[in-house]
């Protein structure tokens, strides 16, 4: 007998707590014996991550498609994924809700059963396209994951009080390799950068993005009593990369930011052992795997009192929680 055949799809394979997520997915399904293959939408991928799922005997097709919002970028998609569909799965797996719901609609014509994952909180999506989602949670998926109470709610609203969306709707938290965490020696970044052995490291990871709040982590940095001796280590890349430094050059503190670049995710948690404090600004979560990374390396954290982030980060428990006061960009949906 063959083994069933999992298909997992996602719009871009980076270096993002979703795709950290899509690989522990496919490794869970791989291990129970199945045949996993991931499906990229979109030319949007790091190499290093398809070399991490390809190592770990898992397929990855790219679709290599250009993110437009146009139709005739629509039809190409729709083609693209009815051609990589065609065989058919026993289970769809679609990690994003997004860009549209072509995925969720093309996934349920070829496989026998399609599962979404939401990794997003509602505030990313018109209301609209929160009713979309309602409607196929109840009729056109066999189960729905939300990575948070958070999420789910946000979407559902008391989801384990409506009726078919009880059965269907499952709170399914990200998780780490705490045992292999525990092994992993800091990164000595005063030692790198020769900077003195008593300075404080302030560390942020993560996209570069408006959504992440790092321009908020900047203009916190500026207030600063400048006797503080302390640097601030931006770790990751992104669209706002450019931005970010030239507001730190505003702001003048490009003496206190170091903008580290991109890091395979297998070096995260070495670079956040390395910090006296990791902060997650973000203006919103739909988890925050950051803060839960950060928690796993024995360092303090200091986080937005946004989304799922006041379910991850315990007030004076596990970390420390800001007021977030600027307004989220819309991503709706």
């Amino acid at each position: 007998m063959l083994p069933k055949r999992v298909a997992i799809l996602l719009p871009c394979l980076l270096t993002g707590g979703t795709e950290v997520a899509s690989y522990e997915t496919a490794l869970a399904f791989s291990n129970l014996g199945y045949t996993v293959t991931v499906i990229v939408y979109f030319d949007e991928v790091d190499l290093v991550m398809i070399d991490k799922f390809r190592s770990a005997g898992i397929n990855v097709q790219c679709l290599d498609q250009v993110r437009q919002n146009n139709l005739l970028a629509l039809v190409r998609l729709a083609q693209a994924l009815i051609k990589t569909l065609w065989t058919r799965y026993d289970l769809v797996w679609v990690q994003y809700m997004t860009p549209t719901v072509l995925p969720l609609l093309i996934g349920k014509i070829f496989s026998k059963k399609m599962v979404a994952c939401i990794h997003f909180s509602a505030n990313h999506f018109s209301s609209s396209g929160v009713s979309r989602v309602r409607w196929l949670s109840r009729y056109w998926l066999a189960n729905i994951i939300c990575v948070s109470k958070t999420t789910a709610l946000g979407f559902f609203g008391d989801y384990k009080n409506r009726g078919t969306i009880t059965s269907r709707v499952s709170v399914i938290p990200n998780a780490l390799n705490m045992i292999k965490n525990l092994d992993t020696l800091p990164r000595q970044w005063q030692q790198e950068q020769g900077w003195s052995s008593a300075t404080l490291i302030i560390g942020y990871v993560g996209r570069l993005a408006r959504i992440k709040g790092v321009d908020i982590l900047l203009q916190a940095i500026a207030k600063l009593n400048q006797n503080i001796n302390c640097k601030l280590v931006i770790v990751g890349d992104g669209s706002e990369k450019e931005e970010l430094i030239s507001l730190a050059k505003d702001l003048d503190i490009c003496h206190l930011v170091y903008f580290a670049g991109r890091i395979s995710h297998d070096e995260v948690i070495q670079t956040m052992k390395g910090f006296d404090i990791a902060v997650v600004p973000s203006r919103d979560e739909g988890f925050g795997l950051s803060a839960l990374e950060a928690m796993s390396s024995g360092i303090p954290v200091i986080a937005s009192r946004v989304g799922a982030l006041s379910e991850v980060v315990v007030d004076t428990v596990t970390g420390s929680k800001i007021l977030q006061s600027l307004p989220i960009r819309s991503h709706c949906y």
